[in-house]
């Protein structure tokens, strides 16, 4: 009896080990986040932010219960960026991910950096550490720790990085600074593409052509990412390339309408309703590929 549950046990371990392997799908969803603080210079032409941009997998299977389950990470990065709105143009000022990569940043959120700006510069300051990674930091990385407590001076003409005095710190973010609706500075950015952010699809995830393409066609990952590949990669193709991608898309559509008419409207109204749905919206998706295509 012992031996059995002992072999029932293994069994069980392996299958719980490969479900944790393929815990998660193998498409990519795109997240660019910029609801953080916001700076104005005086005369409300420009402001700068702390941006999080990140590639990410979503669960699946097992590891979504019990709560939904926890995405994971592909790609981070932590920037501040400028935008002018007289040229409309958005310009990387610094990367931060050298302050991410040595955090836990459990704790961290982007609407956690202090910004200040005035015509000339750009002032900026980290949050302080928690407590769990002062203890840490002391041991590993000193230097980090060091420069986590600094405040930073980025001329805006040159990008050139400097640091500034305490007496400088006090007397910039001292002073009331005019709030501003990040839901406005999100209108401003609305309509800048994954090569305005730096990324770069093919240098983060490089992957065959065949690939890419299902992701159009099977309309995987989330919108965000697709546009990317459109962007990127498949605006680059040929006419033959484009149609055949029209093609397939005309075949997966039948693929789902084959499937709406094999359910049962009595035995099973509601897998019949979703299919219809899934069906009637990918209908809708084809025509916004098409007119993106062409």
């Amino acid at each position: 009896m012992n031996k059995t549950n002992n072999i029932l046990k293994i069994m069980i371990g392996i299958f719980i080990v490969f479900s944790m392997i393929s815990c998660h799908s193998k498409y990519l969803n795109l997240e660019i986040k910029t609801d953080g603080t916001i700076a104005w210079n005086k005369d409300s032409t420009v402001f700068v932010f702390v941006a999080k941009k990140r590639l990410y997998k979503m669960p699946k299977g097992i590891t979504k219960f019990p709560d939904g389950g926890k995405s994971k990470t592909e790609y981070m990065d932590f920037s501040i960026y400028k935008f002018d709105t007289i040229t409309k143009k958005l310009t990387h000022l610094t990367c931060l991910n050298n302050f991410y990569n040595a955090l836990s940043y459990r704790w961290f959120d982007i609407s956690q950096v202090q910004l200040y700006l005035n015509d000339t510069a750009l002032y900026f300051k980290m949050p302080e550490a928690s407590d769990y990674d002062l203890k840490n930091l002391k041991e590993r990385a000193p230097q980090i720790l060091e420069n986590i407590s600094k405040t930073y001076k980025i001329n805006l003409k040159t990008l050139k990085k400097d640091t500034v005095d305490t007496r400088t710190y006090n007397n910039l973010f001292n002073k009331k600074q005019k709030h501003f609706n990040s839901a406005l500075a999100n209108h401003y950015l609305d309509n800048f593409n994954c090569i305005d952010w730096g990324i770069d699809i093919k240098k983060i995830y490089p992957q065959s052509k065949k690939t890419y393409i299902n992701y159009i066609v099977k309309k995987q990952g989330n919108t965000e990412f697709r546009n990317c590949i459109l962007n990127q990669i498949i605006k680059k193709f040929t006419d033959k390339d484009r149609k055949m991608i029209i093609d397939r898309m005309n075949k997966y559509k039948q693929l789902l309408y084959d499937e709406y008419n094999n359910y049962d409207e009595k035995k099973d109204p509601y897998r019949k309703s979703m299919a219809k749905n899934k069906y009637n919206d990918y209908i809708i998706y084809i025509k916004k590929i098409y007119n993106k295509l062409y």
